[in-house]
């Protein structure tokens, strides 16, 4: 017994438990969560509390307070119980509603500067077909709005496009076509 305990690798295995021992109890666990469980934070209060407040122009009532916890308990019920049941498949509205979150993620990488004139014009230059009213491209100047609109949407596409190629390597593409009929 004594020359197994003088064995580096029981010396090994009990700083590994001890370590582990001690990270248990440091770790902070006032986030940690079952799995199963509904977890209104602080966080989650102050966002319910401020959009009320931005809703209604006032801050709620502590009654106020309950009953938007009530409901948000509620309808996250509501939601894993949908989402468990599997409601969100071919949904049309539930994927056209992840496709633009998705897309607004996108957006996030999107050119938010301020175009110059520069930017304006030569944008114009190289898209003139579509500004083009009675065969003749309108000057910057009486379509400045409407070119910077343009140059706003190009800076979206292209964040998009960036997401939609960095993310689609994730996935395996498989097209099924149905069988010819003889």
């Amino acid at each position: 017994m004594t020359r197994f305990l003088r064995e580096p690798h029981f010396h090994f295995l009990l700083l590994g438990a001890l370590m582990f021992a001690a990270y248990f109890v440091m770790q902070d666990n006032s986030n940690y969560h079952p799995p199963g469980s509904i977890a209104v934070t602080p966080g989650r209060i102050q966002q319910m509390t401020v959009a009320f407040e931005t809703a209604n122009g006032r801050k709620p009532t502590s009654e106020e307070v309950t009953g938007l916890i009530d409901s948000y308990v509620r309808d996250e019920v509501f939601v894993r119980e949908a989402l468990k049941l599997g409601l969100d498949q071919d949904d049309p509205v539930i994927r056209a509603t992840l496709i633009e979150k998705a897309k607004g993620l996108a957006d996030f990488g999107a050119d938010t500067t301020e175009p110059t004139d520069a930017d304006l014009q030569s944008y114009l230059n190289a898209n003139a077909a579509a500004f083009t009213r009675d065969g003749v491209v309108p000057p910057l100047a009486d379509i400045r709005d409407v070119v910077k609109a343009a140059v706003s949407d190009a800076r979206l596409k292209a964040a998009e496009d960036a997401f939609y190629a960095k993310s689609k390597d994730d996935f395996v593409v498989e097209i099924v076509l149905p069988a010819a009929k003889s």
